[in-house]
């Protein structure tokens, strides 16, 4: 089933009940048109095999948000293809927690894409991130103004796998530009570690 929440001003998922999930190919948006929207530690987002769109003019934070493959549309990259997560700030930073489709992964901010430090709910506790993780088909980051990870010590955590679910390509330490599942753009630093 198809879920939308539209909020003028914030969007705030307050704690670990604080969750949304669809089922089917069913997509979920969620706008915040003048403010942040926020995922506190515990909340979770699934998508069930629809496309999750996140949107605000501000800040965004996430903690868990999982889907299927998602649904076709254009990627930042102009490809056509699946698109499970997409995650856009047009004013402001993206914190991110722990991020999973078999489809494609886009996040697009205007300043940085930086790590959330986000706790996940795993059961009867929440349990910290250490750092943002991403696992999806193929990955899109986007920071206009700003660098994405934060040091060769925190970087962002990605994992791309090809259709048959093979891992696919290599980010070492500081790196920028195209790779084979990962494309990378933005106006600082910036900061990836592939694993497998």
């Amino acid at each position: 089933a198809n879920i939308t929440l539209l909020s003028q001003e914030d969007v705030l998922f307050s704690n670990r009940l604080s969750d949304v999930a669809s089922t089917g190919v069913g997509d979920v948006l969620v706008t915040a048109l003048t403010g942040a929207l926020t995922q506190a530690d515990g909340a979770r987002i699934d998508g069930g095999d629809g496309r999750v769109t996140l949107q605000a003019s501000g800040a965004i934070r996430t903690a868990e948000v999982t889907t299927g493959d998602g649904t076709p549309g254009v990627g930042s990259d102009g490809v056509t293809r699946a698109i499970g997560i997409r995650v856009t700030s047009l004013n402001d930073a993206i914190q991110v927690g722990r991020l999973r489709s078999t489809g494609r992964i886009e996040l697009l901010a205007a300043t940085d894409i930086i790590q959330s430090n986000a706790g996940i709910d795993v059961g009867a506790a929440i349990r910290r991130l250490d750092s943002a993780e991403l696992a999806a088909g193929t990955i899109g980051l986007q920071a206009r103004t700003g660098s994405i990870g934060t040091s060769l010590a925190n970087p962002l955590v990605v994992q791309t796998t090809d259709g048959s679910g093979l891992e696919q390509g290599s980010i070492r330490g500081r790196s920028a530009g195209f790779y084979r599942y990962t494309d990378v753009s933005s106006g600082g630093s910036t900061f990836i570690r592939e694993v497998s």
